[in-house]
């Protein structure tokens, strides 16, 4: 267990990280034989109430033109005759994947870290950036989970702190990832690393495809959160001719993900980009098919015709292909035997999905 960014024990309003800094995650070997794995961590000043870093430094940041070690000054923005402005970014020196990170603890957040939130957010969506969430100290917030940390997903004020936060702020249900700091142990731990690398893989998936995309990303997701921040960055990658198969696209997929699937559904659209002849667009009324991720929470019944209700997927009348994800362990889990084309018209395709957050992939996938 190492510790290269450092941390508070004691609990503040205001952040502790003051500079710009990047962290590697070391592969193997020592002193000049280190190497390290092809992605770096920026990590940055908190947003507070009042104060904490500016939202100008923070979108120069994510354009690439804040040098490493820049101490943030909650007083002045970074100018570009600041030793700390870096006037010609590099693709490397660009953020390729936006994370915020809150505690489970926080209390409400307030409308000014909301606001400077908001702008942040169209700042990233504007660039194309990926963005998602972690939920920390979960441990500390749900005494259940403090027991056993694989309640985690058994835990309904885990569920509905989720719930609230993705109601509050916007932030998609399926890129919200709850971990446990490591912060009362000497040694690692296989139920704390399982959901940190769970959360990690979604952050390189998220990445590695925005690069891929050429700084287009087909799956955009709004999130946000509260205090502390960071980004991820990769080396830049060389075209290729594969890329260009996206502008010849002939069939546009909109996509609906209700409830909460722990980044499964990533999985299975990796799948779809598979395909030249597809394409995903933000607006549902210029799709040809809407594919639509239903996370089987309660019942089956009223979740899917929650799902259905929505008004992307009702109003439009377009074809749709129900993906229900039920949530197990066991790859021999019986699903429901119903076909939901005989219950709503427009749905084509049914498709059930066998998933669980502490195993990489799909557990089975059958369609109806």
């Amino acid at each position: 267990m190492t510790i290269p960014a450092l941390t508070s024990a004691t609990t503040s309003d205001q952040s502790f990280t003051k500079k710009y800094e990047t962290h590697k995650i070391k592969k193997e070997g020592r002193g000049k034989s280190k190497t390290y794995y092809p992605f770096v961590f920026n990590d940055i000043m908190g947003l507070e109430k009042g104060d904490g870093v500016r939202v100008d430094d923070i979108i120069l940041a994510l354009k690439g033109h804040v040098k490493d070690g820049y101490k943030f000054n909650p007083v002045s923005p970074l100018s570009d005759e600041d030793p700390g402005y870096n006037p010609r970014p590099s693709p490397e020196d660009k953020v390729h994947v936006l994370v915020w990170v809150l505690s489970a603890n926080a209390t409400k957040i307030t409308e000014s870290v909301l606001k400077k939130m908001k702008e942040i957010r169209e700042a990233a969506s504007d660039l194309g950036i990926p963005q998602m969430a972690i939920v920390t100290h979960i441990d500390a917030a749900c005494p259940e989970t403090e027991k056993d940390l694989k309640n985690v997903y058994k835990s309904q004020y885990l569920k509905k702190k989720v719930y609230d936060i993705s109601a509050s702020v916007g932030i998609p249900v399926n890129c919200i990832f709850p971990v446990k700091n490591y912060s009362d142990d000497i040694d690692i731990d296989d139920d704390v690393n399982t959901l940190i690398l769970s959360a990690l893989r979604k952050i390189i998936d998220f990445g590695d495809d925005f690069i891929d995309c050429g700084s287009t990303l087909h799956y955009s997701t709004i999130c946000r959160s509260y205090r502390m921040g960071g980004f991820l960055r990769f080396p830049a990658k060389p075209s290729s001719s594969s890329s260009s198969s996206w502008t010849t696209a002939t069939v546009k997929v909109f996509l609906v993900v209700t409830g909460w699937t722990f980044g499964a559904d990533y999985d299975i659209l990796e799948q779809v980009k598979r395909s030249p002849e597809v394409e995903t667009t933000r607006n549902p009324q210029e799709c040809d098919l809407i594919i639509v991720f239903c996370s089987i929470t309660s019942r089956v019944g009223s979740d899917v015709e929650a799902a259905m209700r929505e008004d992307s997927v009702s109003s439009g009348g377009k074809p749709v292909i129900l993906v229900l994800m039920h949530h197990t362990r066991d790859p021999d889990y019986s699903t429901d035997v119903r076909r939901w084309s005989e219950t709503f018209q427009n749905v084509v395709l049914d498709v059930h999905v066998l998933f669980h957050e502490t195993q990489p992939g799909l557990l089975a996938l059958f369609k109806k």
